[in-house]
């Protein structure tokens, strides 16, 4: 029987290693909350202020921002 998984994720571990198995970056994100009429949001983006460019920032409600840290 024929897996449905592509090649390539056949061979990935289990529990990989972000960076040394699949290729990304960690960065440090900064959160900023801010309160616009009776809605609040939160503004995450790069803690390195080079890296801010046009559309690398996110705006997300706060039930949606998860530290990935405290979750493991």
């Amino acid at each position: 029987m024929a897996s449905a998984e592509p090649p390539e994720w056949r061979d990935t571990p289990l529990h990989p290693h972000l960076e040394h198995d699949l290729g990304y970056e960690l960065l440090e994100l900064e959160l900023i909350t801010s309160t616009c009429g009776s809605k609040e949001h939160c503004i995450v983006m790069p803690n390195e202020k080079d890296m801010i460019r046009d559309a690398t920032f996110m705006v997300v409600e706060p039930g949606l921002v998860t530290d990935l840290i405290e979750m493991v």
